[in-house]
């Protein structure tokens, strides 16, 4: 398993102790610091700052009178060419907030 996976792995693990009412509160803090505190972060091997969609094939919608999404899905008319990875992710970014 690499790194990632691990760390992700152990959050999982640290959210379902946290929220596991049937334990003392005192217990779960702990048993969670354990476990976090053992764990190595990952780092990129690379100094490179990418933007990436986790879910890049989620359609946009246009934007309604009151600005929260419609039904009507965005499609760039043909002068407008493709739209730009930064476009995209400026709408998600948008999109989400609403």
């Amino acid at each position: 398993m690499d790194q990632h996976a691990q760390f992700r792995q152990a959050v999982r693990t640290v959210l379902t102790i946290l929220l596991d009412e049937t334990s003392d509160p005192a217990d779960r803090v702990r048993r969670a610091t354990d476990i976090l505190l053992g764990l190595p972060v990952p780092m990129q091997s690379e100094a490179t700052h990418t933007v990436s969609s986790t879910e890049p094939d989620l359609p946009l919608y246009l934007a309604g009178a009151d600005g929260l999404p419609m039904t009507t899905e965005y499609i760039p008319e043909d002068q407008e060419g493709p739209l730009t990875a930064e476009e995209v992710a400026l709408m998600l970014h948008e999109q989400d907030k609403a």
